[in-house]
């Protein structure tokens, strides 16, 4: 499992999970790894998934909180979701290249945080 720790939030790679998502043209609904929503402007063969966690509590406690894909190579918003109730969230159907994601925490108690350099693994 990939791992990334920041003084607020850790964001660790899961499989399995389900979230609401919400496409750069507005469409949205519940994807998981076997709903696989297309994003026919963007799509690909990739898929990422995540948790956000609030670090250095204990059992890593599981936050709701909006999550934003953007492409690397020239910062483009690609997706937006929220994380489910238990932290989890997914990007599906995304071209194999190398994004960052940002996590934001609506309620203002925490800045953003950013995972940067992912890449996709290819799902069949």
């Amino acid at each position: 499992m990939d791992h990334i720790d920041t003084p607020i939030f850790s964001i660790a790679a899961q499989l399995g999970r389900t979230a609401y998502v919400t496409f750069f043209n507005g469409v949205s609904g519940y994807l998981s790894a076997t709903s696989l929503t297309r994003d026919n402007f963007h799509g690909g063969p990739g898929q990422i998934q995540g948790t956000v966690k609030q670090a250095h509590i204990p059992n890593d406690l599981p936050l709701r909180r909006r999550v934003r894909l953007h492409r690397k190579i020239d910062g483009q918003l690609i997706c937006e979701t929220w994380s489910t109730l238990d932290g989890a969230y997914a990007f599906n159907d995304v071209p194999v290249q190398p994004y960052y994601i940002i996590t934001f925490d609506h309620t203002g108690t925490y800045n953003a945080v950013i995972a940067d350099s992912i890449v996709p693994e290819i799902f069949t």
